[in-house]
């Protein structure tokens, strides 16, 4: 009889490949770091290309995303770790409740 050997958890650490929202912002070139629900909205303004957007959940989560794009009422983004361990884009409507903020990597402005 063969054993049963339990399948791989796609995520044992946040520094797996797509298993943390922050390193995946990271290796795009944003000076960031920390925890997403450690993160603040640093920008009030009308977000941009590069910006990041924070998410905050019911259940106490939070999520980064990166956005991409901005067009018709929409942020098209993308992230790792929305769904475990997966690299993922979606569009996201302007007015979904999840969104906590706006963060923005100011170092090219200094």
């Amino acid at each position: 009889m063969e054993e049963y050997i339990e399948p791989k958890k796609k995520c044992e650490s946040y520094l797996d490949i797509y298993c943390s929202c922050v390193v995946y912002l990271q290796n795009k070139g944003i000076d960031i770091s920390g925890n997403a629900i450690n993160l603040e909205p640093n920008y009030f303004g009308e977000p941009q290309r590069g910006d990041v957007i924070i998410f905050r959940y019911p259940n106490g989560k939070a999520h980064t995303a990166f956005l991409e794009e901005v067009y018709n009422e929409v942020y098209w983004v993308s992230e790792w770790n929305y769904f475990s361990g997966e690299k993922s884009e979606r569009r996201i409507p302007f007015e979904l409740n999840s969104i906590y903020g706006i963060w923005r990597d100011y170092k090219e402005e200094k």
